[in-house]
Protein backbone atom coordinates (compact mmCIF):
# COMPACT_ATOMS: atom_id res chain seq x y z
CA UNK A 1 0.00 0.00 0.00
CA UNK A 2 2.74 2.49 0.59
CA UNK A 3 4.25 1.85 -2.70
CA UNK A 4 0.98 2.59 -4.26
CA UNK A 5 0.59 5.96 -2.39
CA UNK A 6 4.46 6.70 -3.34
CA UNK A 7 4.00 5.99 -7.07
CA UNK A 8 0.82 8.74 -6.43
CA UNK A 9 2.93 11.07 -5.44
CA UNK A 10 5.73 10.36 -7.90
CA UNK A 11 3.24 11.44 -10.51
CA UNK A 12 2.25 14.73 -8.36
CA UNK A 13 5.74 15.59 -8.23
CA UNK A 14 6.19 15.00 -12.32
CA UNK A 15 3.15 17.09 -12.96
CA UNK A 16 3.58 19.98 -10.01
CA UNK A 17 7.15 20.39 -9.89
CA UNK A 18 7.43 23.18 -12.47
CA UNK A 19 4.44 25.11 -10.29
CA UNK A 20 6.60 25.50 -7.36
CA UNK A 21 8.64 28.20 -8.00
CA UNK A 22 7.36 30.24 -10.56
CA UNK A 23 7.18 33.24 -8.71
CA UNK A 24 11.33 33.62 -9.10
CA UNK A 25 13.40 32.44 -11.77
CA UNK A 26 14.08 28.97 -10.72
CA UNK A 27 14.92 25.45 -13.25
CA UNK A 28 14.16 22.01 -13.28
CA UNK A 29 17.30 19.19 -13.68
CA UNK A 30 16.57 16.67 -15.58
CA UNK A 31 19.77 13.90 -15.13
CA UNK A 32 19.39 11.44 -18.46
CA UNK A 33 21.60 8.30 -17.97
CA UNK A 34 22.21 5.62 -20.15
CA UNK A 35 22.91 2.72 -18.51
CA UNK A 36 24.37 -0.87 -20.14
CA UNK A 37 22.70 -3.86 -19.90
CA UNK A 38 23.99 -4.77 -16.35
CA UNK A 39 22.67 -1.50 -14.98
CA UNK A 40 26.02 0.43 -14.73
CA UNK A 41 26.19 3.70 -15.88
CA UNK A 42 27.34 4.43 -19.83
CA UNK A 43 27.03 8.08 -19.92
CA UNK A 44 25.51 10.96 -17.88
CA UNK A 45 23.59 13.83 -19.57
CA UNK A 46 21.59 16.68 -17.85
CA UNK A 47 19.31 18.65 -19.22
CA UNK A 48 18.00 22.32 -17.93
CA UNK A 49 14.61 24.20 -18.26
CA UNK A 50 15.47 27.58 -16.69
CA UNK A 51 11.86 29.14 -16.10
CA UNK A 52 10.49 32.33 -14.56
CA UNK A 53 12.93 34.68 -16.44
CA UNK A 54 11.20 37.43 -17.20
CA UNK A 55 12.66 40.50 -15.33
CA UNK A 56 15.89 38.60 -14.62
CA UNK A 57 18.98 39.69 -16.16
CA UNK A 58 21.25 37.11 -15.71
CA UNK A 59 20.82 32.97 -14.28
CA UNK A 60 23.63 31.14 -12.34
CA UNK A 61 23.56 27.59 -12.30
CA UNK A 62 26.36 25.59 -9.91
CA UNK A 63 27.53 22.52 -11.41
CA UNK A 64 30.33 21.11 -13.56
CA UNK A 65 29.78 20.09 -16.84
CA UNK A 66 31.36 19.70 -20.50
CA UNK A 67 30.23 19.63 -23.88
CA UNK A 68 27.32 22.45 -22.59
CA UNK A 69 24.97 23.04 -25.89
CA UNK A 70 22.26 25.57 -25.48
CA UNK A 71 19.24 24.08 -26.88
CA UNK A 72 17.36 27.20 -27.88
CA UNK A 73 20.29 29.42 -29.88
CA UNK A 74 23.80 30.28 -29.82
CA UNK A 75 23.56 31.97 -26.96
CA UNK A 76 26.74 30.65 -24.55
CA UNK A 77 27.16 30.97 -20.92
CA UNK A 78 30.29 32.67 -19.17
CA UNK A 79 32.10 29.64 -17.20
CA UNK A 80 33.87 30.29 -14.16
CA UNK A 81 34.97 26.59 -12.42
CA UNK A 82 32.07 25.39 -11.64
CA UNK A 83 29.71 28.38 -11.69
CA UNK A 84 27.70 28.83 -15.28
CA UNK A 85 26.21 32.31 -15.71
CA UNK A 86 23.47 32.87 -18.49
CA UNK A 87 22.53 35.88 -20.03
CA UNK A 88 18.67 36.37 -20.32
CA UNK A 89 17.81 39.73 -21.80
CA UNK A 90 16.83 37.48 -25.22
CA UNK A 91 14.76 34.74 -23.34
CA UNK A 92 11.95 37.37 -21.99
CA UNK A 93 9.29 35.80 -23.71
CA UNK A 94 10.37 31.94 -23.91
CA UNK A 95 12.16 29.80 -21.09
CA UNK A 96 15.56 28.51 -21.34
CA UNK A 97 17.07 24.81 -22.31
CA UNK A 98 20.33 23.73 -22.35
CA UNK A 99 22.16 20.62 -21.50
CA UNK A 100 25.36 19.27 -20.72
CA UNK A 101 27.61 15.81 -20.31
CA UNK A 102 28.61 15.21 -16.54
CA UNK A 103 31.45 12.62 -15.39
CA UNK A 104 29.58 12.38 -12.04
CA UNK A 105 28.94 9.69 -9.95
CA UNK A 106 25.11 8.46 -9.90
CA UNK A 107 23.08 8.37 -6.97
CA UNK A 108 21.39 5.49 -7.88
CA UNK A 109 23.03 1.95 -8.24
CA UNK A 110 21.43 -0.06 -10.45
CA UNK A 111 22.86 -3.90 -10.57
CA UNK A 112 20.83 -5.83 -13.46
CA UNK A 113 21.94 -9.64 -14.06
CA UNK A 114 20.54 -12.76 -16.52
CA UNK A 115 19.76 -15.87 -15.57
CA UNK A 116 19.00 -18.67 -18.57
CA UNK A 117 17.88 -21.71 -17.46
CA UNK A 118 19.67 -21.28 -14.41
CA UNK A 119 22.91 -19.96 -16.13
CA UNK A 120 23.30 -16.11 -15.75
CA UNK A 121 24.36 -14.51 -18.92
CA UNK A 122 25.33 -10.86 -19.86
CA UNK A 123 22.64 -8.98 -21.27
CA UNK A 124 23.60 -8.86 -24.79
CA UNK A 125 24.22 -12.37 -25.11
CA UNK A 126 20.22 -13.34 -24.73
CA UNK A 127 19.48 -12.54 -28.36
CA UNK A 128 18.03 -15.07 -30.45
CA UNK A 129 18.76 -17.69 -27.31
CA UNK A 130 15.13 -19.42 -26.49
CA UNK A 131 14.58 -20.75 -22.51
CA UNK A 132 13.30 -19.59 -19.28
CA UNK A 133 14.57 -16.18 -18.57
CA UNK A 134 15.19 -14.48 -14.90
CA UNK A 135 16.32 -11.05 -14.82
CA UNK A 136 17.19 -9.35 -10.86
CA UNK A 137 17.07 -6.12 -10.76
CA UNK A 138 18.87 -4.66 -7.71
CA UNK A 139 18.22 -0.84 -6.59
CA UNK A 140 20.94 1.33 -4.16
CA UNK A 141 21.12 4.42 -3.11
CA UNK A 142 24.79 6.11 -3.07
CA UNK A 143 25.94 9.26 -0.95
CA UNK A 144 28.57 11.63 -1.41
CA UNK A 145 31.58 12.34 -0.03
CA UNK A 146 30.42 9.87 2.78
CA UNK A 147 27.47 11.92 3.12
CA UNK A 148 23.56 11.01 3.90
CA UNK A 149 22.29 9.19 0.45
CA UNK A 150 19.51 11.12 -1.07
CA UNK A 151 15.87 10.23 0.01
CA UNK A 152 14.91 9.31 -3.74
CA UNK A 153 11.59 7.32 -5.14
CA UNK A 154 12.56 5.08 -8.00
CA UNK A 155 9.91 3.62 -10.43
CA UNK A 156 11.06 0.55 -12.97
CA UNK A 157 9.40 0.38 -15.96
CA UNK A 158 10.46 -3.22 -18.05
CA UNK A 159 7.68 -3.23 -21.07
CA UNK A 160 7.65 -7.38 -22.36
CA UNK A 161 6.66 -8.56 -25.78
CA UNK A 162 4.00 -11.58 -25.46
CA UNK A 163 4.61 -12.27 -28.95
CA UNK A 164 8.39 -13.01 -27.38
CA UNK A 165 7.40 -14.64 -24.12
CA UNK A 166 4.81 -16.49 -21.77
CA UNK A 167 4.25 -17.39 -18.27
CA UNK A 168 5.44 -14.11 -16.93
CA UNK A 169 5.85 -14.11 -13.11
CA UNK A 170 6.62 -11.00 -11.67
CA UNK A 171 8.21 -11.02 -8.09
CA UNK A 172 7.83 -7.16 -5.68
CA UNK A 173 6.33 -5.78 -8.62
CA UNK A 174 3.03 -5.52 -10.89
CA UNK A 175 1.77 -6.35 -14.48
CA UNK A 176 -0.55 -4.60 -16.50
CA UNK A 177 -1.12 -6.47 -20.18
CA UNK A 178 -1.89 -4.30 -23.49
CA UNK A 179 -2.52 -6.13 -25.89
CA UNK A 180 0.39 -8.30 -26.89
CA UNK A 181 2.53 -6.01 -24.37
CA UNK A 182 2.85 -6.48 -21.04
CA UNK A 183 4.25 -3.61 -18.61
CA UNK A 184 5.86 -4.74 -15.43
CA UNK A 185 6.63 -1.84 -13.16
CA UNK A 186 8.40 -1.58 -9.86
CA UNK A 187 8.63 0.82 -7.37
CA UNK A 188 11.58 1.42 -5.22
CA UNK A 189 11.83 3.44 -1.54
CA UNK A 190 14.87 5.40 0.13
CA UNK A 191 16.53 2.66 1.86
CA UNK A 192 18.64 -0.17 1.83
CA UNK A 193 19.10 -2.69 -1.19
CA UNK A 194 16.07 -3.70 -3.13
CA UNK A 195 15.79 -5.59 -5.15
CA UNK A 196 13.11 -6.66 -8.29
CA UNK A 197 12.57 -10.42 -10.07
CA UNK A 198 10.71 -11.42 -13.48
CA UNK A 199 10.94 -14.63 -15.08
CA UNK A 200 9.31 -15.87 -18.15
CA UNK A 201 9.88 -18.57 -20.70
CA UNK A 202 11.04 -17.17 -24.19
CA UNK A 203 11.52 -17.91 -27.77
CA UNK A 204 14.39 -16.47 -29.92
CA UNK A 205 14.83 -13.52 -27.02
CA UNK A 206 14.71 -9.85 -27.44
CA UNK A 207 14.30 -7.38 -24.64
CA UNK A 208 13.28 -3.96 -24.72
CA UNK A 209 14.95 -0.92 -23.23
CA UNK A 210 14.42 -1.06 -19.54
CA UNK A 211 13.76 2.46 -17.86
CA UNK A 212 14.26 3.71 -14.52
CA UNK A 213 13.05 7.09 -13.38
CA UNK A 214 13.97 8.76 -10.30
CA UNK A 215 12.56 11.90 -8.43
CA UNK A 216 13.19 12.75 -4.49
CA UNK A 217 10.91 11.56 -1.79
CA UNK A 218 10.77 15.08 -0.37
CA UNK A 219 9.12 17.98 -2.59
CA UNK A 220 7.56 21.17 -2.71
CA UNK A 221 3.46 21.62 -3.42
CA UNK A 222 1.84 24.32 -3.78
CA UNK A 223 -0.46 25.38 -1.54
CA UNK A 224 -3.45 24.58 -2.86
CA UNK A 225 -2.45 21.04 -3.40
CA UNK A 226 -1.28 20.51 -0.09
CA UNK A 227 -4.90 21.75 0.91
CA UNK A 228 -6.19 19.92 -1.53
CA UNK A 229 -4.36 16.65 0.22
CA UNK A 230 -5.84 17.59 3.40
CA UNK A 231 -9.14 17.57 1.98
CA UNK A 232 -8.53 14.05 0.52
CA UNK A 233 -7.54 12.56 3.86
CA UNK A 234 -10.89 14.49 5.28
CA UNK A 235 -12.94 13.09 2.85
CA UNK A 236 -11.49 9.47 3.06
CA UNK A 237 -12.09 9.85 6.60
CA UNK A 238 -15.83 10.85 5.68
CA UNK A 239 -16.12 7.82 3.22
CA UNK A 240 -14.57 5.75 5.72
CA UNK A 241 -17.45 6.45 8.47
CA UNK A 242 -20.23 6.49 5.77
CA UNK A 243 -19.22 3.03 4.59
CA UNK A 244 -19.47 1.46 8.19
CA UNK A 245 -22.86 2.41 7.86
CA UNK A 246 -23.21 1.21 4.60
CA UNK A 247 -21.95 -2.06 6.25
CA UNK A 248 -24.07 -1.63 9.45
CA UNK A 249 -27.29 -1.00 6.84
CA UNK A 250 -26.02 -4.04 4.58
CA UNK A 251 -26.14 -6.55 7.66
CA UNK A 252 -29.53 -5.20 8.36
CA UNK A 253 -30.12 -5.57 4.99
CA UNK A 254 -29.14 -8.96 5.36
CA UNK A 255 -31.24 -9.48 8.68
CA UNK A 256 -34.18 -8.55 6.21
CA UNK A 257 -33.33 -10.95 3.39
CA UNK A 258 -33.02 -13.53 5.45
CA UNK A 259 -36.75 -12.80 7.11
CA UNK A 260 -37.76 -12.88 3.48
CA UNK A 261 -36.44 -16.34 2.63
CA UNK A 262 -37.92 -17.25 5.38
CA UNK A 263 -41.74 -15.68 4.00
CA UNK A 264 -40.38 -17.20 0.93
CA UNK A 265 -40.64 -20.93 2.30
CA UNK A 266 -44.24 -20.27 3.65
CA UNK A 267 -45.41 -18.52 0.45
CA UNK A 268 -43.81 -21.80 -1.05
CA UNK A 269 -45.51 -24.39 1.19
CA UNK A 270 -48.62 -22.21 1.09
CA UNK A 271 -48.51 -22.01 -2.90
CA UNK A 272 -47.58 -26.06 -3.07
CA UNK A 273 -51.08 -26.42 -0.56
CA UNK A 274 -53.30 -24.48 -2.99
CA UNK A 275 -51.44 -25.70 -6.50
CA UNK A 276 -52.73 -29.39 -5.02
CA UNK A 277 -55.99 -28.17 -4.06
CA UNK A 278 -56.44 -26.26 -7.58
CA UNK A 279 -55.42 -29.35 -9.08
CA UNK A 280 -57.93 -31.83 -7.37
CA UNK A 281 -60.77 -29.06 -8.45
CA UNK A 282 -59.65 -28.88 -11.95
CA UNK A 283 -59.74 -32.53 -12.27
CA UNK A 284 -63.19 -32.82 -10.72
CA UNK A 285 -64.71 -30.18 -13.15
CA UNK A 286 -64.08 -32.51 -15.40
CA UNK A 287 -66.29 -34.80 -14.03
CA UNK A 288 -68.67 -31.51 -13.67
CA UNK A 289 -68.32 -30.58 -17.47
CA UNK A 290 -69.14 -34.66 -18.42
CA UNK A 291 -72.10 -34.65 -16.27
CA UNK A 292 -73.28 -31.22 -17.62
CA UNK A 293 -72.62 -32.85 -21.17
CA UNK A 294 -75.13 -36.27 -20.10
CA UNK A 295 -77.10 -34.15 -18.80
CA UNK A 296 -77.66 -31.58 -21.69
CA UNK A 297 -78.19 -34.26 -24.12
CA UNK A 298 -80.83 -36.52 -22.00
CA UNK A 299 -82.69 -32.82 -22.13
CA UNK A 300 -82.62 -32.53 -25.46
CA UNK A 301 -83.31 -35.94 -26.00
CA UNK A 302 -86.28 -34.76 -23.41
CA UNK A 303 -87.43 -31.78 -25.50
CA UNK A 304 -87.35 -34.14 -28.81
CA UNK A 305 -89.60 -37.10 -26.97
CA UNK A 306 -91.89 -34.28 -25.41
CA UNK A 307 -94.26 -34.49 -27.85
CA UNK A 308 -94.93 -38.48 -27.32
CA UNK A 309 -95.02 -37.51 -23.61
CA UNK A 310 -97.73 -35.10 -24.01
CA UNK A 311 -99.43 -37.68 -26.25
CA UNK A 312 -99.57 -40.07 -23.54
CA UNK A 313 -100.54 -37.51 -21.39
CA UNK A 314 -103.57 -36.67 -23.12
CA UNK A 315 -104.27 -40.34 -23.53
CA UNK A 316 -103.99 -40.82 -19.55
CA UNK A 317 -106.40 -38.03 -18.87
CA UNK A 318 -108.81 -39.94 -21.44
CA UNK A 319 -108.76 -43.26 -19.81
CA UNK A 320 -108.89 -41.38 -15.94
CA UNK A 321 -112.13 -39.63 -17.45
CA UNK A 322 -113.57 -42.70 -19.06
CA UNK A 323 -112.34 -44.49 -15.77
CA UNK A 324 -114.28 -42.14 -13.59
CA UNK A 325 -117.59 -42.05 -15.90
CA UNK A 326 -117.40 -45.99 -15.28
CA UNK A 327 -117.06 -45.55 -11.39
CA UNK A 328 -119.96 -42.97 -11.20
CA UNK A 329 -122.07 -45.80 -12.46
CA UNK A 330 -120.80 -48.31 -9.84
CA UNK A 331 -121.20 -45.86 -7.23
CA UNK A 332 -124.81 -45.33 -8.58
CA UNK A 333 -125.01 -49.23 -8.83
CA UNK A 334 -123.89 -49.72 -5.17
CA UNK A 335 -126.23 -46.72 -4.02
CA UNK A 336 -128.85 -49.23 -5.03
CA UNK A 337 -127.43 -52.09 -3.54
CA UNK A 338 -126.81 -50.42 -0.34
CA UNK A 339 -130.92 -49.24 -0.41
CA UNK A 340 -131.80 -53.02 -1.08
CA UNK A 341 -129.43 -54.40 1.68
CA UNK A 342 -131.00 -51.63 4.11
CA UNK A 343 -134.58 -53.06 2.98
CA UNK A 344 -133.27 -56.72 3.07
CA UNK A 345 -131.94 -55.98 6.97
CA UNK A 346 -134.95 -54.30 7.54
CA UNK A 347 -136.91 -57.68 6.66
CA UNK A 348 -134.71 -60.09 8.22
CA UNK A 349 -134.62 -58.34 11.47
CA UNK A 350 -138.78 -58.70 11.33
CA UNK A 351 -138.80 -62.31 10.23
CA UNK A 352 -136.23 -62.96 13.33
CA UNK A 353 -139.08 -60.63 15.48
CA UNK A 354 -142.36 -63.01 14.15
CA UNK A 355 -140.16 -66.54 14.69
CA UNK A 356 -139.06 -65.19 17.90
CA UNK A 357 -142.56 -64.10 18.66
CA UNK A 358 -143.72 -67.44 17.85
CA UNK A 359 -141.38 -69.56 19.39
CA UNK A 360 -141.89 -67.97 23.04
CA UNK A 361 -145.66 -68.95 22.48
CA UNK A 362 -145.04 -72.30 21.21
CA UNK A 363 -142.53 -72.79 24.51
CA UNK A 364 -145.98 -73.45 26.08
CA UNK A 365 -147.54 -75.53 24.09
CA UNK A 366 -143.85 -77.57 24.36
CA UNK A 367 -144.22 -77.60 27.80
CA UNK A 368 -148.07 -78.91 28.02
CA UNK A 369 -146.46 -82.06 25.66
CA UNK A 370 -144.22 -82.85 28.09
CA UNK A 371 -146.70 -83.47 30.24
CA UNK A 372 -148.85 -85.42 27.74
CA UNK A 373 -145.77 -87.82 27.12
CA UNK A 374 -146.67 -89.41 30.20
CA UNK A 375 -150.59 -90.09 28.64
CA UNK A 376 -151.22 -93.62 28.05
CA UNK A 377 -152.75 -92.64 24.39
CA UNK A 378 -150.25 -93.53 22.28
CA UNK A 379 -151.83 -90.73 19.92
CA UNK A 380 -151.46 -88.34 22.67
CA UNK A 381 -147.72 -89.11 23.15
CA UNK A 382 -147.37 -88.94 19.50
CA UNK A 383 -149.30 -85.29 19.26
CA UNK A 384 -146.99 -84.56 21.73
CA UNK A 385 -144.21 -85.54 20.36
CA UNK A 386 -144.75 -83.73 17.47
CA UNK A 387 -144.82 -80.72 19.25
CA UNK A 388 -141.97 -81.21 20.90
CA UNK A 389 -140.14 -81.67 17.34
CA UNK A 390 -142.16 -78.61 16.15
CA UNK A 391 -140.72 -76.92 19.23
CA UNK A 392 -136.87 -77.90 18.42
CA UNK A 393 -137.53 -76.85 14.43
CA UNK A 394 -138.78 -73.37 15.95
CA UNK A 395 -135.69 -72.93 18.03
CA UNK A 396 -133.42 -73.62 15.07
CA UNK A 397 -135.73 -71.50 12.62
CA UNK A 398 -135.30 -69.03 15.54
CA UNK A 399 -131.67 -69.22 15.24
CA UNK A 400 -130.73 -69.23 11.79
CA UNK A 401 -133.51 -66.28 11.63
CA UNK A 402 -131.23 -64.50 13.72
CA UNK A 403 -127.62 -65.78 11.83
CA UNK A 404 -129.49 -64.14 8.52
CA UNK A 405 -130.70 -61.01 10.25
CA UNK A 406 -127.10 -60.49 11.57
CA UNK A 407 -125.74 -61.15 8.08
CA UNK A 408 -128.12 -58.54 6.58
CA UNK A 409 -127.27 -56.37 9.07
CA UNK A 410 -123.64 -57.07 8.29
CA UNK A 411 -123.87 -56.76 4.51
CA UNK A 412 -125.95 -53.31 5.16
CA UNK A 413 -122.90 -52.08 6.93
CA UNK A 414 -120.29 -53.48 4.64
CA UNK A 415 -122.02 -52.53 1.75
CA UNK A 416 -122.56 -49.38 3.64
CA UNK A 417 -118.73 -48.58 3.56
CA UNK A 418 -118.25 -49.73 0.20
CA UNK A 419 -120.43 -47.20 -0.93
CA UNK A 420 -119.10 -44.44 1.69
CA UNK A 421 -115.91 -45.45 0.26
CA UNK A 422 -116.66 -45.22 -3.56
CA UNK A 423 -118.33 -41.63 -2.73
CA UNK A 424 -114.69 -40.35 -1.32
CA UNK A 425 -113.25 -42.50 -4.38
CA UNK A 426 -115.06 -40.50 -6.66
CA UNK A 427 -114.51 -36.96 -4.87
CA UNK A 428 -110.86 -38.38 -5.34
CA UNK A 429 -111.05 -39.56 -8.69
CA UNK A 430 -112.59 -36.51 -9.97
CA UNK A 431 -109.99 -34.41 -7.93
CA UNK A 432 -107.08 -36.39 -10.16
CA UNK A 433 -109.04 -36.29 -13.39
CA UNK A 434 -109.26 -32.73 -12.94
CA UNK A 435 -105.65 -32.31 -11.80
CA UNK A 436 -104.80 -34.61 -14.87
CA UNK A 437 -106.65 -32.02 -17.34
CA UNK A 438 -105.00 -29.11 -16.12
CA UNK A 439 -101.65 -31.42 -16.56
CA UNK A 440 -103.05 -32.30 -19.67
CA UNK A 441 -103.49 -28.82 -21.05
CA UNK A 442 -100.49 -27.00 -19.27
CA UNK A 443 -97.93 -30.13 -20.59
CA UNK A 444 -98.95 -29.10 -23.72
CA UNK A 445 -96.69 -25.61 -23.35
CA UNK A 446 -93.51 -28.42 -22.33
CA UNK A 447 -91.79 -28.65 -26.08
CA UNK A 448 -91.73 -24.41 -26.06
CA UNK A 449 -90.24 -24.63 -22.59
CA UNK A 450 -88.17 -26.99 -22.85
CA UNK A 451 -86.64 -26.05 -26.06
CA UNK A 452 -85.62 -23.03 -24.12
CA UNK A 453 -84.15 -24.68 -21.18
CA UNK A 454 -82.02 -26.41 -23.62
CA UNK A 455 -80.66 -24.10 -24.98
CA UNK A 456 -80.36 -22.07 -22.52
CA UNK A 457 -78.17 -24.66 -20.78
CA UNK A 458 -76.12 -25.13 -23.46
CA UNK A 459 -75.50 -21.22 -22.83
CA UNK A 460 -74.71 -22.60 -18.96
CA UNK A 461 -72.69 -25.49 -20.34
CA UNK A 462 -70.58 -23.81 -22.96
CA UNK A 463 -69.68 -20.85 -20.23
CA UNK A 464 -69.24 -23.66 -17.52
CA UNK A 465 -66.42 -25.30 -20.03
CA UNK A 466 -64.91 -21.96 -20.57
CA UNK A 467 -64.56 -21.14 -16.90
CA UNK A 468 -63.11 -24.47 -16.34
CA UNK A 469 -61.26 -23.91 -18.90
CA UNK A 470 -59.91 -20.97 -17.75
CA UNK A 471 -59.75 -22.44 -14.54
CA UNK A 472 -57.27 -25.01 -15.94
CA UNK A 473 -54.82 -22.61 -17.20
CA UNK A 474 -54.91 -20.51 -13.84
CA UNK A 475 -54.15 -24.23 -12.42
CA UNK A 476 -51.34 -24.32 -14.98
CA UNK A 477 -50.20 -20.91 -13.81
CA UNK A 478 -50.08 -21.77 -9.98
CA UNK A 479 -48.25 -25.06 -10.95
CA UNK A 480 -45.58 -22.70 -12.60
CA UNK A 481 -45.57 -19.94 -9.70
CA UNK A 482 -45.42 -22.57 -6.97
CA UNK A 483 -42.65 -24.06 -9.09
CA UNK A 484 -40.50 -20.62 -9.61
CA UNK A 485 -41.21 -19.50 -5.50
CA UNK A 486 -40.41 -22.97 -4.70
CA UNK A 487 -36.54 -21.44 -6.08
CA UNK A 488 -36.75 -18.01 -4.39
CA UNK A 489 -35.49 -19.27 -1.09
CA UNK A 490 -32.80 -20.51 -2.53
CA UNK A 491 -32.17 -17.58 -4.77
CA UNK A 492 -32.84 -15.40 -1.86
CA UNK A 493 -30.09 -17.55 0.08
CA UNK A 494 -27.94 -16.69 -2.78
CA UNK A 495 -28.77 -12.71 -2.24
CA UNK A 496 -28.17 -12.91 1.33
CA UNK A 497 -24.46 -14.82 0.28
CA UNK A 498 -24.16 -11.64 -2.40
CA UNK A 499 -25.13 -9.29 0.10
CA UNK A 500 -22.89 -10.38 2.79
CA UNK A 501 -20.39 -10.92 0.67
CA UNK A 502 -20.61 -6.97 -0.50
CA UNK A 503 -20.97 -6.57 3.50
CA UNK A 504 -17.62 -8.36 3.74
CA UNK A 505 -15.89 -6.42 0.63
CA UNK A 506 -17.34 -2.94 2.18
CA UNK A 507 -15.38 -4.29 5.54
CA UNK A 508 -12.71 -4.63 3.65
CA UNK A 509 -13.08 -1.46 1.70
CA UNK A 510 -13.34 0.35 4.80
CA UNK A 511 -10.22 -0.94 6.08
CA UNK A 512 -8.18 -0.48 2.77
CA UNK A 513 -9.80 3.51 3.39
CA UNK A 514 -8.25 3.39 6.48
CA UNK A 515 -4.95 2.28 5.79
CA UNK A 516 -4.76 4.84 2.45
CA UNK A 517 -5.76 7.40 4.66
CA UNK A 518 -2.99 6.56 7.35
CA UNK A 519 -0.66 6.11 4.92
CA UNK A 520 -1.11 9.37 3.42
CA UNK A 521 -1.44 11.16 6.86
CA UNK A 522 1.67 9.27 7.32
CA UNK A 523 3.95 10.21 4.49
CA UNK A 524 2.70 13.33 3.79
CA UNK A 525 5.57 14.56 6.52
CA UNK A 526 8.09 12.37 4.21
CA UNK A 527 6.79 13.26 0.85
CA UNK A 528 6.46 17.09 1.07
CA UNK A 529 9.79 18.56 2.32
CA UNK A 530 10.44 19.14 5.78
CA UNK A 531 9.62 22.05 8.45
CA UNK A 532 9.84 24.88 5.74
CA UNK A 533 8.17 22.27 3.15
CA UNK A 534 11.17 22.45 0.62
CA UNK A 535 12.95 19.18 -0.65
CA UNK A 536 16.23 18.38 0.94
CA UNK A 537 17.61 17.46 -2.28
CA UNK A 538 17.19 19.53 -5.05
CA UNK A 539 20.05 19.13 -7.74
CA UNK A 540 22.29 16.29 -8.66
CA UNK A 541 24.58 19.06 -10.29
CA UNK A 542 25.20 20.93 -6.65
CA UNK A 543 22.75 20.15 -4.13
CA UNK A 544 24.43 22.66 -1.69
CA UNK A 545 23.67 25.67 -3.83
CA UNK A 546 21.31 24.90 -6.52
CA UNK A 547 18.18 25.23 -3.77
CA UNK A 548 15.50 27.21 -6.25
CA UNK A 549 15.96 24.29 -8.40
CA UNK A 550 14.04 20.81 -8.63
CA UNK A 551 15.52 17.38 -10.17
CA UNK A 552 14.50 13.85 -11.53
CA UNK A 553 16.66 11.05 -13.18
CA UNK A 554 15.43 9.18 -16.35
CA UNK A 555 17.75 6.22 -16.52
CA UNK A 556 17.19 3.17 -19.86
CA UNK A 557 19.02 0.03 -20.97
CA UNK A 558 19.96 -0.69 -24.64
CA UNK A 559 17.19 -3.04 -26.33
CA UNK A 560 18.74 -6.75 -26.98
CA UNK A 561 18.00 -7.17 -30.21
CA UNK A 562 18.85 -10.24 -32.88
CA UNK A 563 21.49 -8.75 -35.51
CA UNK A 564 20.27 -8.06 -38.89
CA UNK A 565 21.73 -7.54 -42.39
CA UNK A 566 21.61 -3.33 -42.96
CA UNK A 567 22.52 -1.69 -45.79
CA UNK A 568 24.97 0.80 -45.61
CA UNK A 569 23.02 3.98 -46.97
CA UNK A 570 25.14 7.35 -46.91
CA UNK A 571 22.60 10.17 -45.36
CA UNK A 572 23.42 13.74 -45.37
CA UNK A 573 23.09 15.39 -41.62
CA UNK A 574 20.74 17.85 -41.61
CA UNK A 575 20.51 20.43 -38.63
CA UNK A 576 18.90 18.50 -35.41
CA UNK A 577 15.85 20.32 -33.80
CA UNK A 578 15.00 20.46 -30.21
CA UNK A 579 12.82 17.24 -30.38
CA UNK A 580 15.84 15.57 -31.99
CA UNK A 581 18.77 16.67 -29.87
CA UNK A 582 16.60 15.70 -26.40
CA UNK A 583 15.91 12.15 -27.85
CA UNK A 584 19.81 11.84 -28.78
CA UNK A 585 20.31 11.80 -25.19
CA UNK A 586 19.56 8.24 -25.13
CA UNK A 587 22.17 7.34 -27.81
CA UNK A 588 25.45 6.16 -26.60
CA UNK A 589 28.28 8.71 -27.69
Amino acid sequence: MKKKVISVFLVLFMVFSPLAAMAETGKDETVYINLNHDGSVNNIKVVNHVFGIEGSEFFTDYGKYTNIKNLNDETAPSIDGNILKWPLSQYKNTDLYYEGTVNKESPIEVVIKYYLDGKELKGEELAGKSGHLKVVINIKYTSEKNGEAPKLMTQIQFPVDMDIFKNIKVKGGSKVVVGSSANVTFVSLPGDTQSFEVEMDGIEMELKSISISAVPSEFALPGSVKEGLNMLTDGLAEIEENAGKLENGMGDTITGTKALKTGMVVLGEGLSDIYRGSSKIYEESKNITSGMEEFHNGLSQFANDSGKMIDGIDAAYQGLDKLYQGSEETYKGVGGLYDGSRNLSKGTKELSNGITELKEGHSQLVALAQELLKSTDPRVRGMAQGIIQEGKALEELSSGATQVNGGASGLEGGIGQLYGGLGEYNKGFSQVQLGMKEISEKSKQFPTYLGMLSKNYGVLKAGTNSLFKGYGDINSALGEISKNVSTLPTNTQKLVDGRTAIKTGINKLNKGIKKVRISISDNLGELIGGADGKSSYTSFMDNERNKNSSVQFVMQTPSVEMEEVKKVEVVQEKKKSFFDRLMGLFKKD
